[in-house]
């Protein structure tokens, strides 16, 4: 699950900013608030970029709300649990437009849309094997029926590596 996200402001004409920078990025990736730049070299992704995670949840959550739709009727079974509507984000700008503000209001909009992918994901996994007979596929159709979470969706990925997937 995701608790945290870390902010970080560095001046570009710092002496140890390449160091610095380098560190920061080990195994990790970039997300760029308006008004920043890493150079051309790096890749990372634009904030708007988050609109594609959310998209790529909501349309998750259909996926998943039809699969349970279609193991209703198939079985008819009135009882299973359907998981709760992804929730609505609006992104909340800094009430002062600083470089740290923007990083920090950034990664606390990015914690909250991560979350909801990753808990929209627990929700599909949690309905690829059944819990009694270990069967599978079970509710989720084979293309959903990944036995792991998913980090991000491989579209989000790709805004941050600068790869196509």
């Amino acid at each position: 699950m995701v608790d945290h996200t870390n902010a970080v402001v560095l001046d570009r004409a710092a002496p140890d900013f390449e160091s610095t920078f380098n560190n920061l990025l080990t195994e990790r990736y970039v997300l760029l608030t308006d008004g920043s730049s890493i150079g051309d070299k790096r890749p990372a992704a634009n904030f708007d970029g988050l609109s594609l995670l959310e998209e790529r949840t909501t349309a998750l959550h259909a996926e998943i709300l039809s699969a349970i739709a279609a193991y209703k009727h198939k079985t008819r079974n009135a009882n299973l649990a359907v998981p709760d509507a992804v929730p609505a984000r609006t992104f909340t700008p800094a009430t002062t437009d600083t470089p740290s503000e923007r990083a920090l209001a950034s990664a606390n909009y990015l914690r909250r849309v991560w979350r909801d992918w990753l808990e929209t994901e627990r929700e599909r996994v949690r309905r690829t094997t059944h819990p009694r007979t270990g069967d599978t596929p079970w509710m989720m159709p084979a293309e959903l029926n990944e036995p792991d979470i998913r980090a991000l969706p491989s579209e989000v990925i790709s805004l941050f590596t600068g790869t196509v997937s």
